[in-house]
């Protein structure tokens, strides 16, 4: 058996397994894409997978951050594929991106371009300054980018697109252009490396020139078997619950997010999980979700820290409501404790506490005393009513046992599920194809926070509990309620 490793954590976990011939043939293709790039492997990550979900990625940074780099390497993953590459201007003109218009067509009194070494024949493109499109080539470039189609004339014909990426240095303002921007289902600023990086970037001597294994390339027919898994993938409960919280954090934040960018994202993730080999979405597939959701920069940066507080309670037991169910059990046992009735003895007659200190049935008592001229005289005082907790049907005493008990229950099995995540955890990030490594450190620590309230909350209701149970039954002692003491609910 495999010797267990001890994370940072102080979490055992077992090696992870070999990987698939898919999954490992993807590790090589992505390592060999970052191979000698400074601080550009979460890019690189997200347009590989945007590409092999059948989707677009926009890069957003200042000139000079290998954006164009990085959209020549991508295309390296694929097998046989066409590359198209163009900046564009406020004064590009349809020729520069569809072709230009043939005139033998035109002496036929036909309208038709040749596409060949343009986009409409691009497997892989790269669009620079792509918010620069202007109107003479928005719509078509809409249809090429959503449905992979390109009028041609009269004709309608499929294209070869794989993934476009587009780069600008800053988001678009024009209303216009939000349709466009739209497409791109993957969004990622891409900026200078860090002080840290750029003692790094000094020892690069050359141009790297990456190379893939024509073995591990993908052809179109290895993309089309991956969408059909990835189709199959389920969506746990969990990860439901989370998206809906997710979904609803964003119409809070005012952040815009179409129905359309919500599925397309979702099979983002099914992707995700298939090639990492697994049948099913996890909650840290979620982390991807930052880079899919935003619509202004600092949304990214909002929506990370989001998650990360809220990844460690994605379970379907939804832990965020132990705390407030502990809380109404704690008020229902204050209210059952706080009820005082009168005492009565057995034939059910109040009882009032004697001048004596015994229990009486009288509601008064004489006593004796001298008035000022010495003359002793019987004087009669009030008793003292003798109140007691209010006493409780077996059955309302074991109804409120039990229904904490439950309560402890569903706080025990998030503890177990947090306790079996945080297992699974370092395990599934550190061999995971498309997440960064190091999200796997918050996430632990928003594993152990929510473990730890958790825990607390329980020893609340243990507490509760105990005191329920405490409560005096009936068979014991039978009071009537005084007043408007009356039945509790």
């Amino acid at each position: 058996m495999a010797s267990a490793i001890e994370t940072k954590g102080g979490i055992k976990v077992e090696p992870a397994p070999a990987p698939s011939p898919l999954k490992a043939r993807l590790v090589r293709v992505r390592d060999a894409l970052t191979a000698g790039l400074i601080e550009r492997d979460i890019p690189i990550r997200l347009a590989f997978l945007a590409a092999l979900a059948g989707e677009h990625v926009l890069l957003i940074g200042p000139p000079g951050t290998a954006k164009s780099e990085l959209a020549r390497r991508l295309r390296l993953a694929f097998t046989g594929q066409t590359y198209f590459e163009r900046l564009l201007t406020r004064f590009s003109v349809p020729e520069e991106l569809f072709g230009p218009l043939s005139i033998k067509a035109l002496e036929e009194d036909r309208y038709q371009r040749q596409i060949d070494g343009y986009l409409p024949t691009a497997s892989v493109a790269f669009l620079d300054e792509i918010f620069k499109a202007n109107s003479a080539i928005l719509n078509a470039l809409l249809t090429l980018l959503n449905e992979r189609e390109f009028d041609n004339g009269t004709q309608r014909i499929s294209t070869p697109l794989v993934s476009v990426v587009g780069a600008s240095n800053e988001l678009p303002q024009e209303e216009e252009l939000l349709a466009l921007y739209d497409r791109f289902l993957v969004r990622h600023h891409v900026g200078p490396v860090s002080d840290e990086g750029f003692g790094r970037l000094l020892d690069l001597r050359g141009q790297a020139k990456p190379r893939v294994a024509d073995a591990d390339r993908l052809t179109p027919k290895d993309i089309e078997c991956i969408h059909a898994a990835a189709m199959k993938v389920t969506v746990p409960a969990e990860v439901a619950s989370l998206l809906k919280a997710m979904r609803k954090f964003c119409q809070d934040q005012k952040i815009p997010v179409s129905d359309r960018r919500w599925r397309k994202a979702l099979f983002l993730l099914q992707v995700a999980a298939h090639t990492d080999e697994r049948s099913a979405v996890s909650v840290w597939d979620c982390w991807l979700l930052q880079h899919c959701l935003w619509h202004k920069r600092e949304e990214r940066e909002t929506l990370a820290t989001w998650y990360e507080e809220r990844a460690g309670a994605a379970s379907p037991r939804e832990p965020e409501r132990f705390a407030k169910v502990a809380a109404a059990w704690e008020a229902k046992l204050k209210q059952d404790a706080g009820r005082i009735v009168h005492k009565e003895d057995e034939q059910g007659r109040p009882l009032y506490r004697g001048l004596s200190g015994n229990e009486v049935i009288s509601k008064k008592s004489t006593r004796k005393k001298r008035d000022t001229y010495g003359y002793e005289r019987e004087e009669e005082v009030d008793n003292e009513p003798i109140m007691v907790t209010m006493s409780y049907a077996e059955g309302h005493v074991s109804a409120r046992v039990n229904g904490v008990a439950a309560a402890c229950k569903e706080v025990r099995e998030f503890l177990a599920w947090s306790e079996e995540q945080m297992k699974q955890l370092e395990q599934q990030i550190r061999g995971h194809v498309w997440l960064d490594p190091a999200c796997a450190v918050p996430a632990v620590q928003s594993l152990q926070e929510h473990a730890k309230r958790a825990a607390d909350v329980l020893a609340r209701l243990e507490k509760a509990k105990a005191e329920f149970r405490k409560l005096p039954v009936e068979k014991d002692f039978v009071p009537r309620a005084a007043g408007n003491a009356g039945a509790i609910s």
